[in-house]
């Protein structure tokens, strides 16, 4: 595990702890520590989620690679949301069903790709970091065109980054659901007096 990824993983767990109203902001942070120390051109920090619909991705944080103005308008918007993306018919969705890493390094003639939207950058090489393994896999990271691809010594190398950001993602929910919780407390409250009148 490398010194300088050690010591951002570091910071960024106290600016975790620290500032939690922040999440956005230590999101994009943590991605862009893994862009730079594995030297990838793009990438994103997703968390895995299941409706009725099936299981898919939702990202906390992505690179901007809007390449129009409705994919502009799209990352705009899915700022403070998060994109969802569904089809796993595709590098990432062969993480999600799996639940195990996968890296390519051909992604040209890799059967496992599902292709690209007109225009979207072009992908060289992919690994997509589980961040849990098994049916149970709560997270990824997906980076994209490192020159040379991605060796299996830095995939172990990301580990320790990949065991913080499940922690993240669990902590993330965790609050989510006490924020709702608060909330309806705080509506019982609210709406007591008038029972109690009534």
């Amino acid at each position: 595990f490398s010194l300088a990824l050690q010591s951002q993983i570091s910071s960024l767990q106290q600016r975790l702890i620290g500032d939690g109203d922040d999440a956005a902001g230590w999101w994009r942070a943590t991605l862009e520590a893994l862009i730079t120390h594995t030297g990838s051109e793009y990438g994103f920090i997703g968390s895995i989620e299941e409706d009725d619909q099936g299981r898919f991705l939702r990202t906390h944080a992505i690179t901007d690679i809007s390449w129009d103005d409705a994919s502009r308008r799209l990352y705009q918007e899915s700022q403070a949301k998060g994109m969802v993306f569904r089809n796993l018919n595709t590098l990432f969705g062969e993480v999600i069903r799996k639940g195990d890493t996968l890296v390519s390094n051909d992604v040209r003639l890799d059967l496992r790709a599902g292709g690209r939207p007109p225009g979207h950058p072009p992908l060289r090489t992919f690994l997509g970091l589980a961040c849990s393994e098994g049916p149970g896999m709560v997270a990824m990271v997906g980076l994209g065109n490192r020159p040379g691809g991605y060796a299996e010594s830095l995939v172990q190398d990301l580990r320790p980054a990949a065991v913080f950001i499940e922690s993240a993602v669990r902590q993330t929910r965790l609050a989510a659901r006490r924020r709702a919780a608060e909330q309806r407390l705080q509506a019982v409250v609210e709406t007591t007096p008038d029972a109690i009148i009534t």
